[in-house]
């Protein structure tokens, strides 16, 4: 049975379903967020993941889940509902029931995945470098144009169709990292220059974190006994660049600075950890529900008064600032564990990327493309660690999409190999 999947993974071409799908996955979150004056990027994602399962329609009837998969994802719909009914009917806060719709989000990057696992490698890996170049030159076009239709015009630093610079790079990254381990070594370089640029001149300290990435990924393509003595030098070379260039430049200077009250920045990124210190702490591990964080029910950190007397609001309460902290917060012990599980899963590609990536080269037909494949879906998995733990959008964000769908197909590509 595994043989015969496996012959299929190279057998059918419909690229052009997983190229409209990603299309629609980055534009209309947040293009509809701009336009339309959305507070989150929920409405669009829900909408494009509508999008996306029509695009995809003929492979609901192939769709094959396992049963203890399925009874997982209802034991967790049923805890989610029932706790936002508690909520609802005790408080009249009817956030959580809302969000009930997080779980399409679910089964859609699911759904994609297990089509996707049914993409020939080539085609899957066109698709990845045709979105990550035109993101480039959508990096390139904002230098020199800034949008001013569809309320672009009311946000400093947009990048059409993304509502910041932020957003764009998160999206940029993600794709960067899974195409990177399957160049060759020039275009490679080629790659970590553009993004590098495109850090530098934004400027942007979220696409420079994702440009030591890339380096990463590209160094893991040696062996681990060289890899270490690869990673010193390279790691001297960009940190002399850093403290002698980068350190000159206003932008990256005040971010970079988490010794004052003045950098928002850092401040948030601070102010992600104490809520979710403050929040499983004051529940006492239970944390405050499902998508609770911001609510009245809030406990609020000291730093989240310095940033609101700072800049006279609250900023980025409701998400965290990034992901880790808002599950902390909110799903208490149970936030922890998935945090936790994310940092072994971390470990685990790290691992993957270096073996599969140099065993692959001596591999011949399809068991070499499906590597190729793992080693890719294994690398988006790793460029989810930047909204994981640095800067995130809530759970409706096409970048908790793309890990679902990245997860999907690694836990799909892992069990196709055990039979290599």
């Amino acid at each position: 049975m595994l043989e015969s999947q496996k012959d299929v993974v190279v057998s059918k071409l419909r690229s052009p379903h997983f190229t409209i799908s990603l299309l629609l996955l980055f534009a209309l979150p947040n293009l509809l967020f701009v336009s339309m004056g959305f507070t989150s990027l929920a409405p669009g994602l829900l909408l494009a993941c509508t999008a996306i399962l029509l695009v995809n329609f003929r492979d609901l009837f192939k769709f094959r889940f396992s049963t203890n998969g399925f009874l997982m994802f209802f034991a967790m719909f049923v805890c989610a509902f029932i706790f936002g009914a508690h909520i609802y009917l005790s408080s009249g806060e009817n956030k959580s029931l809302i969000s009930l719709l997080f779980f399409f989000v679910i089964a859609v990057s699911v759904v994609l995945g297990n089509s996707v696992i049914n993409v020939g490698f080539y085609a899957f890996n066109r698709t990845l470098v045709f979105v990550l170049t035109l993101l480039l030159i959508l990096g390139w076009v904002k230098l020199f144009w800034q949008p001013d239709f569809l309320r672009y015009g009311e946000y400093s630093k947009p990048v059409f169709p993304f509502s910041e610079e932020s957003h764009y790079s998160l999206f940029l990254g993600m794709i960067a990292c899974g195409v990177i381990v399957n160049l060759s070594a020039i275009a490679s370089a080629i790659l970590i220059v553009n993004m590098l640029a495109l850090a530098i001149l934004m400027p942007n300290l979220t696409l420079l974190v994702f440009v030591c990435m890339c380096s990463l990924l590209l160094l893991l393509r040696v062996r681990l006994i060289y890899f270490w003595v690869v990673l010193i030098v390279v790691a001297s070379i960009l940190g002399f660049f850093f403290y002698f260039v980068l350190l000159d430049n206003e932008y990256f200077k005040s971010r970079l600075d988490f010794s004052g009250s003045e950098n928002l920045t850092a401040l948030v990124f601070l102010q992600g950890w104490a809520l979710a210190y403050a929040n499983f702490t004051g529940t006492f591990g239970l944390g405050l529900g499902f998508q609770m964080l911001g609510s009245s029910y809030t406990f609020l950190p000291e730093i989240s008064e310095v940033i609101y007397r700072h800049a006279g609001q609250y900023f980025n309460v409701a998400d965290a600032g990034f992901l880790a902290a808002k599950l902390i917060a909110e799903l208490g012990v149970l936030g922890l564990l998935l945090s936790a599980a994310y940092l072994v899963l971390l470990v685990r590609v790290i691992f993957v990327i270096n073996h599969w990536s140099r065993r692959s080269k001596k591999m011949r037909g399809t068991d070499c493309l499906l590597a190729k494949k793992y080693v890719a879906a294994s690398a988006l998995v790793f460029g989810f660690l930047v909204e994981f733990f640095f800067r995130g959008l809530g759970y409706f964000s096409p970048g908790v999409f793309l890990f679902l769908f990245a997860f999907t197909i690694y836990l799909k590509s892992k069990a196709l190999l055990r039979e290599i």
